[in-house]
């Protein structure tokens, strides 16, 4: 006998864009995309609030959630980051949703599903304003009165095609409330899998075969951007650019790779760029047998490089197997050339920063801010734009840090109102919201991070630096050993963070030990390691690492604060956002135990 469609009882969220009509009349096009990307992004956030969406109805979403609590916390999160997201937007194309929540039997069959809760939860939705969120009361009764929202009764209303008046809430976030995550769903990196099963791939260095160093930019541009379009793919596990770049300039042996990074495939090339052509080699190589699964040459004019690398990614995953998600590879293969000149002042920009120096970043900037002026579309340079400003803040190269600060955060802005799709860019954005002590943006741009790219080891470096500063750095641990195992020679920053991370865990022995490791460190770092030497009673060593930190700070800084602990605790307090005073105190406690008074 053929089984018929379930029924259950459910919390059912409905939500729909408001003005959808004049939004379409303004621009059809654009409008559609962005509606269609609201949706994404909604969809996303019930995901990782431990709900179902089930389907895009024209201009409106369904969705269905175990725990009303839950469902009000994804709408409320929702709309939180939507809200930043149409701020950065260029023009009035902005779709704005309402929320309806209400509780009722459904009937789910072949993905879709039906009830009088989902008429129920439309009706309230009618009643919201926008960017608001209205609950049915029955639904409001099982919320639990500790969590942070606020309720404004809107009476019982008289709602079409139900008998009875309904009782409905407007709820909002309380004044500095922090959104609840879902007790039902686990942090993303334990939700991330495991190594066996899964293709491993390390894309090394592409060789510059043009015999002019000045084209050195251009062959590492190349294997920057095929080692983002594999990281992409859920199916692969892909080791981070920081990893493979030590090899930069290496004769190096397949098989010893493969063991030092503990993967299976290795991705090799080289890039022969002459005037307006080039030319690609890359083969793909079986770490463990040395044997070559495959290679391909590309001679393309370079206006088709975009394809070329596309062309690769395709081969390449096809050849190592499995069954790859598409979903998040679209990208643009054809590009003006304005577009191309502002890529190239891009690559120059990139390279220009892997110089690690304060003039070497204020070349990059002056390159960004050309690619800007020829292209003003591309999102990659935004936040390249935005990553150089938020150095120069926080090295305290600029006499004006407010200006300088405020620039990062709105080219971070505008990156992600070009692409919402890439994961560093959340990743920086994210970053910024920490250091403004906005929680719970920073953890809505980061999880979104993870999602968008589970093998960004650098968005589980920064989540990990947010549970830190929201006070669970246990849990901010594990997001670094996540993040090792994705990158095992990991950039110096990620051991200055777990550094920190270790350090208000109590684990000053671990902090020092990581924070030794990292090669000729920013100051910040010799101030962490007095403070953790301090803890653990090296006075002696915790004076000379405090004597270091402060003879640097008053050569290389634009305002030096002093010498005594209260003339630096403005600095601390902009070196890392605490939630809780409590670790600024620890802090501040073993700086003073080093001798800072």
């Amino acid at each position: 006998m053929e089984e018929g469609p379930s029924r259950k009882l459910a919390v059912l969220v409905h939500a729909d864009v408001v003005g959808s009509t004049a939004l379409v009349r303004a621009n059809e096009t654009l409008a559609h995309q962005r509606i269609q990307d609201t949706f994404r992004r909604f969809s996303e956030t019930i995901i990782s609030h431990g709900g179902t969406p089930h389907e895009i109805r024209g201009d409106a979403l369904v969705a269905e959630f175990s725990k009303a609590s839950d469902a009000v916390s994804a709408a409320l999160a929702f709309q939180a980051a939507s809200a930043v997201h149409n701020e950065g937007l260029p023009d009035e194309v902005r779709p704005v949703i309402r929320v309806g929540i209400a509780m009722g039997e459904v009937v789910v069959a072949d993905n879709t599903i039906t009830g009088e809760g989902v008429v129920l939860a439309q009706r309230l939705e009618q009643l919201a304003e926008p960017e608001g969120v209205c609950i049915q009361g029955a639904a409001y009764e099982t919320i639990p009165k500790r969590l942070p929202f606020d309720y404004e009764s809107l009476g019982e209303q008289e709602l079409k095609g139900f008998d009875e008046p309904v009782r409905v809430y407007a709820v909002t976030l309380k004044p500095g409330g922090k959104i609840p995550a879902p007790e039902s769903t686990r942090a993303p990196a334990e939700a991330h899998p495991e190594l066996p099963g899964k293709p491993s791939i390390a894309v090394l260095p592409f060789t510059n075969m043009s015999g002019d160093p000045e084209q050195e930019y251009f062959s590492d541009g190349i294997t920057e951007d095929i080692i983002t379009e594999l990281a992409r793919f859920r199916s692969l596990f892909v080791i981070a650019r920081n990893s493979t770049f030590t090899y930069k300039g290496q004769a190096v042996n397949v098989s010893e790779v493969g063991e030092n990074l503990g993967i299976h495939f290795v991705v090799e090339g080289s890039v022969r760029k002459a005037g307006n052509r080039v030319r690609v080699s890359a083969q793909l190589v079986d770490a463990k047998t040395g044997i070559h699964l495959w290679a391909e040459r590309y001679d393309r004019e370079l206006e088709d490089i975009f394809a070329v690398q596309d062309e690769l990614v395709r081969t390449i995953v096809s050849t190592v197997g499995g069954r790859i998600d598409e979903a998040g590879k679209q990208r643009t293969t054809q590009m003006n050339e304005a577009s191309l000149r502002a890529y190239d002042l891009y690559l120059r920009a990139r390279a220009a920063q892997d110089r690690n120096t304060k003039e070497d970043y204020q070349q990059a900037q002056k390159y960004l801010e050309q690619a800007i002026e020829v292209d003003p579309g591309l999102a990659q340079v935004y936040h390249d734009l935005s990553l150089v400003k938020l150095v120069d803040w926080m090295a305290h190269w600029t006499d004006d840090r407010e200006k300088t600060f405020a620039d990062a955060l709105k080219a971070a802005k505008r990156a992600v109102a070009l692409d919402n799709t890439d994961s560093k860019i959340h990743s920086q954005l994210g970053l910024l919201h920490i250091y403004r002590r906005e929680f719970d943006e920073a953890r809505l741009h980061l999880e979104r991070a993870i999602v968008l790219n589970p093998n960004d080891s650098d968005a589980f470096c920064l989540y990990g630096l947010y549970l830190t500063a929201i006070g669970d750095p246990d849990q901010g641990i594990k997001q670094f050993d996540s993040a090792a195992q994705l990158n095992p020679l990991a950039p110096r920053w990620s051991n200055w963070l777990r550094g920190i991370a270790y350090f208000t865990a109590g684990r000053y022995d671990d902090a020092i030990s990581t924070l030794k490791l990292i090669e000729n460190p920013i100051n910040e770092v010799h101030g962490w390691l007095a403070a953790s030497y301090g803890h653990v009673g090296r006075l002696e060593e915790a004076r000379a690492m405090l004597e270091r930190f402060l003879l640097i700070a008053e050569e290389d800084m634009a305002v030096f604060p002093g010498r005594t602990l209260e003339e630096w605790k403005t600095f601390w307090h902009g070196a890392i956002e605490y939630e809780n005073q409590a670790h600024f105190d620890q802090l501040f406690d073993g700086l003073r135990k080093a001798g800072l008074q």
